[in-house]
């Protein structure tokens, strides 16, 4: 009988061990399954809707950059408070900043940020509530403009290049009106914010703000007015459809709009708009390029000092927001009209007459 017994055991012992062998437990953490990163026709990377089943390594960043350093590719560096950058930061191709709610991540004394991704590898900027790269924070908060504050340039020669800004208040903002700062903002996503690129002071003639895309945001761009933009950014997402909230390019003005050095209007698919009053002055030319549209608010005047001059170039024009076609064929109240254009600062300066390519105005308008 213990004979039997005792056989009965060992058989269950040798069969139980077979299916251990034949079945390994699942180690979850060990996956490595990654949605691929879908590339549109222009070879921007559509990051929207990635997510990883397994967390990148996390390094987390608060308080001074005092000396060099790079961040790796490969990591999620967490932002979790504020971080001063008085150093060089040197961010490679492929890494994901992750930034907490209401934090700021900033340049200042010497510091400056040099992001310089790929095509294939951007550079992402999110929140902490972003499940890019692995849930780094454990929960599933919704996403939403303004999670975090900004990247806020006060030095010198940063660089943005290839990457992508998403959930932030004012994704990148100059903060100091004090020194022309130089910043170069090339081939970026600006998608999800309240405002994409925030350059409201006295710029670098140097500075660079080239071909990049803004859709889904609040506010794509408010800009300095004598930074001269070019022509080469796209305010539409890639399916031709999806844009911004507030289609345009805003001036930003303390109270007067003052164009100081010669800059030309050249954007053509969103419209230069401000509705503070415009002053030209110190020998600048203001130029509204071939199919360039300037909306002011009604009311408004545009003030352009001796020296100084505003050309309308065939095609350009000055007109009102409720002009939806911008050439002068809307059907408008005159009490939204803007006031004109005007040869001198003096409230008793001449107002240009029949000018050109200015519409609805109670004084320049043809």
């Amino acid at each position: 009988m213990l004979k039997n017994v005792l056989l009965l055991f060992v058989s269950f012992i040798f069969i139980f061990s077979c299916e251990i062998g034949d079945n390994p437990v699942e180690d979850n953490s060990l996956s490595t399954t990654t949605e691929n990163d879908t590339q549109t026709e222009n070879g921007e990377s559509d990051e929207e809707n990635q997510e990883s089943t397994t967390t990148l390594p996390t390094i987390t960043k608060v308080g001074t950059i005092t000396s060099d350093e790079t961040w790796e590719e490969g990591n999620i560096y967490i932002i979790s408070r504020d971080l001063d950058v008085e150093a060089i930061l040197t961010i490679e191709p492929g890494v994901i900043i992750k930034i907490g709610r209401d934090v700021t991540f900033r340049t200042s004394e010497t510091g400056k940020i040099i992001a310089d991704g790929t095509s294939d590898k951007r550079i992402t900027f999110t929140s902490t509530y972003s499940d890019l790269g692995g849930d780094t924070d454990g929960h599933s908060y919704d996403q939403y403009k303004g999670v975090w504050e900004d990247i806020s340039i006060d030095t010198t020669d940063n660089l943005f290049n290839y990457c992508t800004f998403e959930y932030a208040d004012e994704a990148i903002k100059q903060s100091s009106n004090s020194d022309p700062y130089k910043i170069t903002i090339t081939n970026s996503i600006f998608r999800e914010n309240n405002t994409g690129i925030s350059i409201k002071y006295n710029t670098s003639t140097e500075s660079v703000v080239d071909n990049n895309r803004l859709y889904s945001n609040t506010y794509p761009m408010m800009l300095d007015g004598t930074f001269d933009i070019g022509n080469t950014n796209t305010f539409t997402k890639e399916d031709g459809i999806t844009t911004n909230q507030y289609q345009r390019i805003s001036l930003y003005s303390f109270g007067t709009i003052t164009i100081d050095r010669s800059v030309s209007f050249s954007e053509t698919e969103v419209p230069y708009y401000t509705i503070a009053p415009t002053e030209i002055n110190n020998n600048a030319i203001l130029t509204i390029a071939n199919g360039a549209k300037f909306v002011v608010g009604s009311g408004t005047t545009i003030y352009i000092e001796t020296g100084s001059d505003l050309i309308i170039t065939d095609g350009g024009a000055i007109t009102i927001s409720m002009d939806t076609n911008y050439d002068g064929t809307s059907v408008i109240d005159s009490s939204y009209y803007w006031k004109g254009i005007k040869n001198g600062t003096s409230s008793s300066s001449p107002y240009r007459e029949n000018v050109t390519g200015a519409y609805y105005s109670e004084n320049s308008s043809i």
